[in-house]
């Protein structure tokens, strides 16, 4: 008698589900949203793929979504912060849609934050008076990246993925945690920190820079064999790697089993433990 009434909730169950994907309505819905606002403060959650344009003539939002989805969807800007998501934890169907395109008039100052496996990307060139902040998390990725300011700090994290980066500025910062990577150039006046941290890496395919300050632990992994660097302070512990082209000097701390790789003919005063190596190629 269980097992009868135990198939019946379940026939219902399955025929529920059944019923509400052959109800949703699918139909695409496109609006324009928040007009003239400033939009410098960016915020991007629960996987939505969104689009972020320099417009030098106005501001605001596009939308396109999938017509059910219309009651759940959360946009709204507050005291400059521009928020896109959704108003409650939501199950979007296969095919669903739930995209926006950001135009922003902003010269000065980028704060971008996506989340919970989104997709943003910077379409175009960015020439910014300030600073752009980004940050990744929980599985997000962000896969245009070009922007020119005096200041850049990058956080990726939680299998998180910056590609495609291209800055030109005076200082940058980036940090790669928990599984994740960042991948770009950087072109950099006066300092570059890399950090590369719990299997992450980072990997710069070129770029200069007077000035750099390298952290690998727990398995991270930083390549910088295609940027020119003059001098670099390293601390390279917990089965880390880093490739790096110096043409000056090499300092810092080499720990647990790490490996740095150098080309360039930089001098060297790094404190190396016996299990650790640095290797010229």
């Amino acid at each position: 008698m269980k097992t009868t009434k135990s198939i019946l909730i379940l026939c219902v169950a399955l025929c529920f589900a059944t019923s509400c994907k052959k109800e949703a309505d699918m139909t695409l819905v496109q609006k324009t949203v928040l007009q003239n606002n400033t939009l410098s403060l960016i915020h991007v959650n629960h996987g939505w793929e969104v689009d972020i344009v320099y417009d030098s003539l106005n501001s605001f939002v596009e939308l396109e979504y999938s017509a059910y989805l219309g009651d759940f969807i959360l946009v709204r800007e507050i005291n400059n912060w521009l928020e896109i998501g959704f108003s409650q934890k939501v199950y979007p169907l296969a095919g669903s849609v739930y995209k926006a395109t950001v135009h922003t008039m902003e010269k000065e100052h980028l704060n971008i934050r996506a989340e919970n496996e989104s997709v943003i990307a910077l379409k175009g060139s960015f020439v910014l008076t300030e600073s752009i902040d980004m940050e990744l998390t929980n599985a997000s990725t962000c896969s245009e990246f070009t922007v020119a300011a005096p200041s850049c700090s990058i956080l990726v994290t939680e299998d998180s993925q910056l590609l495609n980066v291209l800055f030109t500025g005076t200082n940058c910062s980036v940090l790669a945690t928990k599984n994740s990577s960042c991948k770009g150039i950087f072109d950099v006046d006066q300092s570059f920190h890399a950090s590369a941290q719990i299997s992450s890496q980072v990997i710069v395919f070129g770029g200069s820079m007077p000035s750099a300050t390298l952290e690998a632990k727990n398995e991270g992994t930083i390549n910088m064999a295609q940027a020119n660097v003059e001098t670099m302070n390293v601390n390279i512990s917990g089965g880390s790697e880093a490739t790096v082209n110096v043409s000056s000097l090499i300092s810092g701390f080499l720990h647990e089993g790490s490996t740095i790789y150098y080309k360039g003919h930089p001098q060297l005063d790094v404190e190396c433990s016996e299990d650790s190596q640095l290797i010229p190629f």
